[in-house]
Formats: C-alpha cells, structure tokens, sequence
C-alpha cells in the first residue's frame, strides 16, 4: 500500500526503497525496472491533477499481496485496479502484476466493482476455498484468451457466494514497453 500510495503523494526516493532490484513489471504500458517504477511516480507528481489512490481491499498470503484499488491518475477518470506484488526475501517488491478497467455504474442487481466483504473468514477452509475455484474456473470461465483477468472470490458454506473481476484486452505485443508478458 506504501507503493501505491506513491503515485498520489510523488515519494520517489519511498518508491525506490521498496523496489527490488531487478524489478519486474507486468503491465505492459510501462518499462519494468525501479527506474521506469519511480519514473512513472514522478510523472505524475508533475501532472497538472493530482493522482488519488483509494485502497478498497489488501490481502497477503505467502510472497503475494493483492490489493483492489480506485485510482485516478492524473485526472484521467476513475479505474477500479487489481494489482499482485510478489516480495523477496528481503521484504522488497519484485515483481507486479496488474488489470485495470473503468470503474463502472452499478450492475443491474445494484453492486459495483467494489462493494461487499472485505474481510478474511474460514482461513482454515483456505486449501478447500482454492480447489473450489480453479473447479469453477475450468468448468464455468475456461476459454477467455486473449483476455487476462484476475478475479477475487467469497466462499460461503462451500459454495461461491461473491466475486470481484477485472478484465482487460491484452494489449497488441508492438505496444509493449516491456518484454516479460502480461503472466
């Protein structure tokens, strides 16, 4: 959240600290390395808007931590994101993954992109949790390439009782400023 937290308030040197070296970017609209990281946080700071970070939900488990998030950079209009970094060893950040999509009116049953639990329950159901949903990823979503999306599940009394989606069209591979792939 500290990282992140750096495109609102343009804290290069608080953005280098955390990167490791040899920093890993997903998101392919940006170079991958601490240098294109910290370039990009003082781009904004010298935006004309200021950039706003609203932290919805943080998880961590293992090396992992997502975050759901509502940023605003520079102006541009609300994104509802959802954002993996993977930590060292050492505790530093070295490696994102990211999908961001327009946050959006509420669906016809009224919920948003953000709305319900954001609380952990059933930790010890964790192992259980997870075969439920890759069953539920093979049987329901398989076959959504050339899409990449990361979704967040609830599981209730061992059914799937919510879930939380952001998807995005991979952009076409002479875009990239990268070369290490959306995965």
């Amino acid at each position: 959240m500290a990282l992140i937290g750096t495109f609102a308030n343009g804290d290069t040197e608080k953005a280098k600290e955390l990167l490791a070296p040899g920093y890993i970017q997903h998101n392919l609209a940006y170079g991958t390395g601490a240098d294109a990281f910290v370039g990009s946080v003082a781009y904004l700071a010298s935006a004309p808007v200021k950039t706003t970070v609203n932290n919805i939900r943080a998880f961590e488990d293992g090396d992992k931590v997502f975050l759901q998030t509502i940023y605003n950079f520079a102006g541009a209009g609300e994104q509802v994101a959802f954002d993996i970094f993977r930590f060292d060893a050492d505790g530093k950040i070295a490696e994102h993954w990211d999908n961001l999509a327009a946050k959006a009116e509420p669906n016809p049953s009224g919920h948003t992109q953000i709305d319900g639990y954001d609380s952990l329950e059933d930790l010890d159901k964790t192992e259980e949790n997870r075969d439920i949903i890759k069953n539920f990823l093979h049987d329901v979503m398989q076959g959504k390439a050339p899409t990449s999306y990361y979704d967040l599940w609830r599981i209730e009394n061992g059914k799937v009782a919510e879930h939380w989606d952001v998807m995005e069209t991979i952009a076409d591979k002479e875009t990239w400023q990268n070369t290490n792939g959306k995965f």
